[in-house]
């Protein structure tokens, strides 16, 4: 009779080792493979006297929010971001979500009862992570444990008071589509002028409708900006852009994406 086999108890330890290494490196490489929260092209833009706009957006849906403060002083900014609880009003900070709607890969959030010609530190939350701005360093950087890499980020500052308001809006409004035609919701629109020193953004609602206010440009010395007939006016979403006239046509031209 032939001789029967046996398996060893080292043999069985080698086998469950093996197994137990392969599990392990796919769910470290399936964890790395995992879209990051880190956000992305952080913009600032409607720039007033007591608000501001921050935008970002990030590779996988998110709640954003914002965490915000005037405090220069680092440490007493630090202790600023790291709680509210028992802290005196100049030191506490302010905080502020996008807003009720569901987690989204497109973040827009205003800032609003700002003090004028202000510099506000900010964090941005996303993923249970919080993003800082100027935490340690005079310099507007963010750093990101995933990627071990440090990345500008815009400074967030008040305007001082204009030297003329005007007594009624502006209005320039559109709708943004999908490929397919289709209203694209919660989508950042940025609009740029020639003749402004900042940018204005909005989201689109539901029907990806946008809607801005033309009063909001600036000029160089904080002075209203003119438009007429023949101004250029540039939209803008991710890497796709439009330019029209203003007065060309109400509303702007539907901007369809890519």
């Amino acid at each position: 009779m032939p001789a029967k086999k046996t398996i060893s108890k080292k043999t069985v330890w080698v086998g469950f080792s093996l197994v137990g290494i392969v599990f392990l490196s796919g769910s470290v490489l399936s964890y790395r493979q995992r879209p990051s929260p880190q956000p992305e092209n952080v913009q600032i833009a409607n720039q007033q006297e007591k608000s501001l706009t921050i935008s970002w957006v990030t590779a996988e849906p998110q709640k954003g929010c914002l965490v915000f403060t005037s405090q220069s002083q680092p440490f007493l900014r630090c202790l600023s971001f790291s709680s509210n609880r028992f802290l005196p009003d100049f030191i506490a900070s302010g905080k502020s979500c996008d807003g009720r709607r569901p987690e989204s890969n497109n973040h827009h959030v205003t800032l609003t009862d700002l003090k004028p010609e202000t510099e506000y530190f900010y964090q941005i939350l996303s993923g249970n992570q919080a993003y800082n701005d100027q935490l340690y360093s005079l310099d507007t950087k963010i750093y990101t444990q995933e990627r071990q890499s440090i990345q500008p980020l815009p400074p967030a500052k008040t305007i001082k008071e204009k030297k003329y308001k005007s007594s009624s809006p502006l209005p320039v409004y559109g709708n943004v589509l999908t490929p397919t035609g289709e209203p694209a919701a919660y989508v950042t629109v940025y609009l740029d002028s020639l003749r402004a020193a900042n940018r204005l953004s909005a989201l689109t609602d539901q029907t990806g409708a946008y809607a801005f206010d033309l009063t909001v440009f600036y000029a160089d010395q904080f002075e209203l900006v003119g438009f007429n007939q023949s101004s250029l006016l540039i939209i803008q979403i991710n890497k796709q852009s439009q330019v029209f006239r203003f007065g060309e046509s109400t509303p702007a031209p539907d901007f369809r994406l890519k």
